[in-house]
């Protein structure tokens, strides 16, 4: 790491011995959109930015880095290096830094085949005749109905806005859909897409988040109930279907998002590994409800959550995955807060009878009833391990939490 950070600082002063053209200096802009152009990965402003044509530096060149490896779900920290200085960055050395210091996940995953530009999204169904979802944002979006049929969709508001086709038989079809959301329903109860089709989903592909990503003034996407229902949806999650998606969630941000998806078998490693930051309410509420063959839970499923816990923000996100086993991973939920608020952890893991290993932990392995001790609000814990005797310190954990 530190030969490719050097090579870079040559590029910034284009010593002689770099043997490199001069080069102009970048400006913030001109990070972001190489990082976007380059890799469909949109990275918020920092509120404090007031200028985005203002001269870009090495540390906000290398942090930037870091912020478009951990949305890709893997975490470099060349941001905090003795390299990250207040030296200015000019283009060439912006362009190097995209192109050697940012490490995608290559790794192909099933479906991959499908998502040639503009599509980046793709869901296979089984038998039918017409096919619906519903959008709630502005912007621009394509969709490949799998017949033939491709149709451009810009909706006028961000209001809930029906989508359909119907085809000339009934068969299964292959969807593909692409584009990008300029900004989102304000609505907490309203979803950026949701799929009405609630029987007829088995597959699906590719990212969500590349389409309704954070936008740059910190503007987040809703997945409210996105796949509630769909019970025929079947399989593994996509590992890139949250991929630009960052920072501080928002409330219902994934409110029964796979409510009822009981034949999904597989959530990958870090599926919402782009949040970081304090927890919103109900942000996780019965987002796995039912999702009874699901095998295990992945580390460092829910990001980077920190700060002061918040109102029903983990209620039922478990309940009744029966086919879970093995243990709940440790700092699951984030380095919080010592403060209990109403029905935080209600039922998260209720009817999760598979489960061994030790209950839930802090990040350095204290457990949640030692940990929380002061708070308010009403049944803060209860029912969380409901049916989980399996559990290795089931018979130490306090009755509020049975």
């Amino acid at each position: 790491m530190k030969k490719i950070i050097l090579f870079l600082l040559c590029l910034v002063f284009s010593f002689p011995l770099c043997a490199v053209e001069y080069a102009p200096i970048a400006n913030l802009e001109y990070i972001h959109n190489a990082i976007a152009n380059k890799y469909n990965i949109i990275i918020p402003y920092n509120p404090a930015v007031t200028d985005i044509t203002l001269a870009a530096n090495m540390k906000y060149l290398l942090s930037a880095v870091d912020v478009a490896n951990k949305i890709s779900g893997i975490d470099t920290n060349y941001g905090a290096s003795e390299f990250a200085t207040e030296y200015a960055a000019n283009t060439i050395t912006v362009n190097t830094a995209v192109d050697t210091l940012i490490n995608q996940q290559t790794e192909p995953e099933p479906g991959d085949e499908l998502l040639v530009p503009p599509y980046v999204f793709a869901l296979e169904t089984n038998a039918t005749s017409s096919f619906s979802f519903n959008i709630a944002a502005t912007g621009t979006f394509v969709v490949d109905w799998g017949d033939g049929t491709t149709e451009t969709f810009t909706p006028p508001s961000a209001d809930d806005t029906p989508i359909s086709h119907t085809y000339g038989t009934n068969g299964p079809q292959t969807i593909r859909i692409g584009g990008l959301a300029t900004g989102y329903n304000s609505s907490t109860e309203v979803a950026s897409i949701s799929f009405a089709s609630k029987s007829v989903i088995k597959n699906i592909y590719g990212s969500l988040g590349k389409i309704f990503p954070t936008l740059t003034d910190g503007s987040q996407p809703s997945f409210y109930r996105t796949f509630y229902y769909n019970y025929n949806l079947s399989g593994t999650v996509p590992k890139k279907l949250f991929t630009g998606v960052t920072g501080a969630p928002r409330s219902y941000m994934f409110y029964q998002t796979f409510y009822n998806c009981g034949e999904i078998t597989d959530i990958p490693e870090s599926l919402f590994g782009g949040l970081d930051g304090a927890p919103a309410s109900s942000m996780f509420y019965q987002t796995f409800y039912n999702c009874y063959s699901l095998k295990k839970i992945p580390n460092n499923l829910f990001g980077n959550l920190y700060g002061q816990p918040a109102l029903n923000m983990f209620y039922g996100t478990f309940y009744n995955c029966t086919g879970l086993t093995g243990e709940i991973p440790l700092g699951l939920f984030g380095n919080l807060n010592n403060y209990y608020r109403m029905y935080m952890f209600y039922q998260t893991f209720y009817n999760c009878g598979g489960l061994t290993g030790p209950s839930a932990r802090m990040p350095d392995g204290t457990y949640f009833y030692d940990y929380f001790t002061t708070g308010s609000g009403y049944y803060p814990f209860s029912q969380m391990y409901r049916n989980c005797s399996g559990l290795s310190d089931y018979d130490n954990i306090p009755s509020s939490y049975k």
